[in-house]
């Protein structure tokens, strides 16, 4: 302060730089020490655990049984990957995308367009099984776990995909796992 108890410049501008380094200071602290929680990241791995103690239940001579039903986010889609002898599995979906927004009593209009996407297991052994996600336009294979036995899925075995929603029966049947759709 001066003499007449005013700030000064210098005082305001050491004051307003003080502020800013302590705020920084306690963004960083809880950045530091709050745990990192993504939901999507979270609903994959859990998915992957309930897989896997399906198929550990398959392994003991009994029926394992296996469901994803997410609603919570409605960019994020979850997949169940098998990747047979290879790393990548490439498919085509359909994204909705608004063309028109409409009016006052006219709804928006839709079309539908064909979207490429690919999977990535980045795992080098045969019979590899992924909980897979697609975010916007990001796909991720997270979770992961190489099998004993190669796995059919109603008839298909070499690769295949399935979109959550459906709930799957997991039978292992000599030297081959057998998961079935449950309708």
């Amino acid at each position: 302060m001066n003499k007449r108890g005013g700030w000064t410049i210098g005082q305001i501008a050491k004051l307003i730089l003080a502020v800013a380094v302590i705020i920084i200071l306690l963004m960083l602290v809880v950045k530091l020490f709050s745990p990192i929680f993504n939901r999507g990241d979270e609903t994959a791995k859990s998915y992957f655990e309930t897989l896997k103690n399906e198929i550990k239940v398959a392994d003991s001579g009994e029926g394992g049984e296996f469901f994803m039903w997410y609603l919570g986010d409605s960019d994020r889609e979850y997949y169940l990957v098998y990747f047979g002898k290879t790393i990548e599995v490439d498919f085509v979906k359909m994204r909705r995308v608004m063309v028109s927004r409409g009016g006052i009593g006219t709804p928006p209009t839709y079309k539908d367009i064909p979207e490429n996407v690919q999977f990535n297991s980045f795992g080098m052994k045969d019979n590899r099984i992924c909980v897979c996600t697609v975010d916007g336009y990001e796909s991720s294979c997270r979770y992961c776990e190489d099998l004993d036995y190669p796995v059919s899925y109603d008839g298909k075995d070499e690769i295949w995909y399935d979109e959550s929603g459906k709930r799957i029966g997991i039978k292992l049947k000599r030297d081959e796992y057998v998961f079935t759709e449950i309708k």
